[in-house]
């Protein structure tokens, strides 16, 4: 029991740090003299996992999915069938290598769409901005690839240990009980937005109360 439930908080730990870390490139703005770039630099910041609960959830549909047909059919028992089934069953080989394979191409995908190199480059290189210590446009891009596929493969590495750490406790050691990593990266990141949403609230109220208290001073000094 203390060895599960360190896991299990171990788990948590790692979803809470992967979800909060940021990957940061620093930017140059044409303008900012040497002066301005020592004192405030910008940054684009880049998540590790970027890609979400995204690969998981549709990693599970696409293994769904020829399961759900076969439950249509009437004939159950045929090899095809039976091979299907022990193919996408929990806790094997192949449902572990496959689940495995369709969360990298996923989230490949999914970050080449939703972070496309290129895109950056040019709304940087529009915006006279640029990576320190690399020239706009083909250059810049480049880098911006290498980075972008090397947190790919950190995000993607995290949700496949994530996802069948589940698989392993509840088909590999018999664990009575059975937690989802997706739900728990939903939980985790629904917190981390409450907590920040939580901050931004008192900040806001703050701000407020210093803005009355120091209208109702220039009030009376002017009385």
């Amino acid at each position: 029991i203390v060895i599960i439930l360190g896991i299990i908080i171990a788990a948590f730990l790692l979803v809470i740090t992967i979800e909060l870390a940021q990957r940061r490139i620093n930017i140059v703005n044409a303008n900012q003299t040497n002066a301005k770039i020592k004192s405030k630099k910008s940054f684009i910041p880049f998540k590790l996992n970027m890609s979400g609960v995204m690969p998981p959830v549709l990693a599970s549909t696409v293994i769904m999915f020829p399961l759900t047909i076969i439950s249509w059919l009437d004939n159950k028992d045929s090899a095809l069938i039976q091979f299907i089934e022990n193919f996408f069953q929990h806790g094997s080989k192949s449902y572990i290598v496959t689940f495995g394979l369709l969360i990298f191409g996923i989230a490949f995908a999914f970050n080449r769409l939703q972070n496309n190199p290129k895109t950056i480059s040019e709304k940087l290189k529009s915006s006279g901005a640029f990576i320190e210590g690399f020239r706009p446009g083909e250059q810049t891009e480049k880098v911006l690839s290498k980075i972008l596929k090397r947190l790919t493969v950190i995000g993607a590495t995290f949700l496949l240990i994530i996802c069948l750490l589940p698989e392993f406790l509840a088909y590999k050691f018999s664990v009575p009980f059975y937690f989802g990593g997706t739900s728990l990266i939903i939980i985790v990141t629904v917190g981390i937005d409450f907590m920040k949403n939580m901050k931004r609230e008192k900040r806001e109220v703050h701000y407020k109360t210093i803005k009355k208290e120091i209208s109702a001073l220039f009030t009376n000094k002017s009385i």
